[in-house]
């Protein structure tokens, strides 16, 4: 998060490149980017200094006079560009084919070219692009060289946590450790997603000053991680009937049953991991350290293996391996074989 921050500052400062590249698949930061610059830049006569243009329909000599148009009683100009396809990574098909289309599209690139050379320093040129880029294009390079390319990356679970907290303290929340992990390991479409199933946990819980793991599960929207610790949960306790529902319920949800079947056998798997490393005095965090793990996951794994030896969580490994085998070879039905298996973990 990093290269966003840095990014928003200086805009705030004024401080600014003429020429800017937004990329990547964090669309909020991307979106939030731009907004940014728009009041940083735009402190005067707004409407006469800013030009919003449609790259798919616009052609390059229309942003070249934009942008080469001096501000309006104000020290700086914003031009934005949405969706330009001269960045766009382009379809192989044969080697000489695409050579010939990209000298095409290069040669009506021309005008854009020769702005990049030498682009008006009152002028702030954003593009902002949704499609996946090809950083081998020269026009690529010359941003980077007369300007910023920025890559508006996934964020990682530790700048999503700082998020959530930022967000939790303007609220004036307390945001419950496992409430906040929901959240993390639910968040797939980047902050987009996050910030949707955010703003329905704050309608949810209303004027209470805490968000708990209940508030977030009856409110978000939870991955397939998350449902497998509920179907954990109810085997751990030797509630059968209600682990069964719930892969029932996965399996409704059109979730494949590979996938199941993979993420109950990650959990027998780090159930045995954490009670081996528990065994040793280990605390949580420490665990959590050594086998590259979140700290939610690994306490609930040590919570969970307390109701299981050794030998039954290496039993339940072995039969989970052999089930996945039978399922891919289709000697094995993957419900009524998950079924058989809890029956067995049961009476064993």
């Amino acid at each position: 998060m990093q290269y966003y921050e840095k990014l928003v500052n200086s805009a705030k400062r004024g401080v600014v490149a003429p020429v800017y590249l937004f990329y990547g698949d964090e669309v909020y930061l991307r979106e939030k980017a731009v907004e940014q610059f728009k009041q940083g830049l735009l402190l005067q006569a707004a409407d006469f200094n800013m030009d919003i243009l449609d790259g798919e329909t616009t052609d390059v000599h229309d942003v070249v006079n934009m942008a080469g148009t001096p501000p309006f009683m104000a020290e700086k100009r914003l031009v934005l560009v949405k969706n330009p396809p001269w960045f766009s990574a382009s379809k192989r098909k044969s080697s000489k084919q695409n050579d010939n289309v990209e000298d095409s599209k290069q040669a009506g690139l021309e005008p854009l070219i020769k702005y990049l050379n030498n682009p008006l320093l009152t002028t702030c040129l954003i593009f902002n692009c949704h499609d996946a880029v090809d950083r081998r294009k020269k026009i690529f390079k010359l941003v980077e060289k007369v300007g910023e390319a920025v890559n508006f990356e996934i964020l990682k679970p530790k700048d999503i946590a700082k998020w959530l907290e930022v967000q939790a303290r303007k609220h004036h929340k307390k945001l419950d450790p496992q409430a906040k992990e929901l959240l993390i390991t639910s968040t797939t479409m980047g902050l987009t997603g996050l910030v949707a199933e955010w703003q329905k946990l704050l309608t949810y819980v209303g004027k209470n000053e805490t968000i708990t793991i209940e508030d977030a599960k009856k409110v978000v929207h939870q991955s397939v991680e998350y449902r497998i610790f509920d179907v954990l949960d109810a085997i751990g306790a030797c509630k059968y009937d209600l682990a069964l529902k719930g892969i029932r319920e996965l399996l409704a949800n059109k979730e494949p049953p590979q996938i199941i079947l993979a993420m109950v056998a990650r959990q027998f798997r780090l159930m045995l991991q954490v009670n081996e490393l528990a065994r040793y005095g280990l605390p949580a965090l420490e665990i959590a350290k050594r086998i590259n793990e979140k700290l939610y996951p690994v306490q609930n794994a040590l919570k969970l293996g307390k109701n299981f030896n050794r030998d039954q969580l290496i039993a339940a490994l072995s039969a989970l391996a052999q089930l996945d085998a039978d399922v891919k070879t289709g000697r094995q039905e993957f419900y009524p074989g998950l079924e058989r298996l809890l029956l067995d973990l049961a009476v064993s």
